[in-house]
């Protein structure tokens, strides 16, 4: 069973949630920049998907309520015997996806303090800082996370909200029309290229399900409702907006610089400062939503036994103290190994990111057969077409990135096995011991 105590409110498990959505900023940039306004469609494609994977996702949230980690840890349930295997590549691929996001928010971040502040500091050891006080903020509790989430979504949501005004006082009608036009297609494997990066947000709904475990009540079904709205809102509009208000070119390379001006005439030089504390908040409250998921699969497999029990040790704050460990771990190598390479982190966390979601249907359709519950053709179909786009998104869409950044992926994904079997050879020297 789950020892995490049932402390948020299902509201504070969506506001943990919501945050985790600003690194589409600097994605629609990227995205723009090589394919133009095909990438909306790209967007609003993933958002799509991952709407329908919800519906999968709910169904098992509410039939496993016990397992915090969500998404990844559903599995173990489902596959047994020699396919526990596959639970545990689920379970450490989705930790290996999520894990890079805190220090690609906090890199980031300190390249905007840097260039904002014209502080001495190099990025690495001021994003090293920034990396120390996210996991300083966890290890005293998801209360203390939850607080932090407050004032930074007050920061975020209130600029925000001027974005979205300052786009009706900006756009006309050309503008719209030049934005939205899809004349030069690029190639099917562009799209399938940067859908495989778009994915990694796009289907970052699924991760309200990583703390129903911890959610006061059955409160599942809001909170996958008001999870699938934002998600809508956030992942097709925030592209929008900054395809119609700003230089794609500039946008790829610096936000800061793309939006600044859009700032500064409509509301003076108060309006460089208010895009300032938006993009830094934006940045630190994803990292601390995407910290969540990412320690408490881990934390889940533990208890699971697909991992050795020291990553199921819970402090008195009631963290999971051992992957808090391994997290910090991981992102700190990542920082030193990659630096300012921001699209091959993201792009070879990814790989094991969709390895979990062509798993889910795969896992899903299991529940439903032992369930004994004889699904609908259309929901058939459902399952079958996840598993195959997934399967396409994963294999062509992560190889267009190159041998480099594919290969690392899956060594990633790979490296943790070890690990699974000597799990298992500890499990069976316990139980002989017994």
């Amino acid at each position: 069973m789950n020892r995490l105590p049932p402390s948020l409110h299902w509201f504070q498990g969506l506001l943990l949630i919501c945050g985790a959505f600003f690194v589409s900023v600097y994605q629609t940039g990227w995205a723009l920049s090589e394919i133009g306004s095909w990438s909306l469609l790209v967007w609003g494609a993933v958002v799509l998907v991952g709407l329908l994977q919800a519906w999968l996702l709910y169904r098992l949230a509410r039939a496993f309520p016990h397992k915090a980690g969500g998404t990844a840890t559903y599995a173990l349930e489902l596959f047994r015997g020699r396919g526990r295997v596959l639970a545990f590549l689920s379970g450490w691929g989705y930790w290996v996806a999520w894990t890079p996001a805190t220090v690609l928010n906090s890199y980031l971040c300190a390249s905007l303090l840097e260039s904002v502040l014209g502080t001495a500091l190099e990025p690495v050891p001021l994003a090293l800082g920034i990396l120390a006080l996210l996991y300083a903020l966890n290890w005293f509790g998801l209360s203390r996370v939850v607080v932090s989430s407050y004032v930074l979504a007050l920061l975020v949501f209130v600029p925000l909200g001027v974005l979205v005004w300052l786009a009706f006082q900006s756009v006309t009608p050309e503008k719209l029309a030049l934005t939205l036009d899809f004349a030069q297609a690029p190639g099917w494997l562009s799209l399938l290229k940067w859908f495989f990066v778009i994915a990694w947000t796009g289907y970052g709904l699924e991760m309200i399900s990583s703390v129903v475990a911890e959610t006061r009540g059955d409160r599942a079904r809001p909170m996958f409702a008001w999870a699938s709205l934002w998600s809508v809102l956030a992942f097709v509009g925030i592209p929008l907006l900054l395809a119609l208000l700003t230089d794609w070119d500039t946008l790829s390379s610096d936000p800061f610089a793309s939006l600044r001006p859009l700032f500064v005439r409509h509301l003076g030089e108060g309006g460089a400062l208010i895009l300032t504390l938006f993009l830094v908040a934006a940045l630190l409250y994803s990292a601390l939503a995407i910290l969540v998921p990412s320690t408490r699969t881990v934390y889940q497999m533990s208890r699971d036994g697909l991992l050795p029990p020291y990553f199921a040790t819970v402090n008195r704050y009631g963290t999971p103290q051992g992957s808090l460990v391994l997290d910090l771990l991981l992102n700190a190598g990542l920082l030193l190994a990659f630096q300012a390479r921001l699209v091959e982190i993201l792009a070879v966390a990814n790989v094991g990111y969709m390895l979990v979601f062509v798993l889910l249907p795969v896992a899903y359709a299991l529940h439903e057969q032992r369930s004994g519950r004889r699904a609908g053709g259309l929901e058939r179909a459902l399952v079958a077409f996840l598993f195959v786009l997934n399967a396409a998104v994963l294999l062509l869409g992560g190889a267009a990135w190159g041998p480099f950044v594919f290969g690392a992926g899956w060594l990633l994904v790979l490296a943790g096995v070890p690990l699974y079997f000597l799990s298992l050879r500890w499990a069976g020297a316990a139980r002989s011991s017994a």
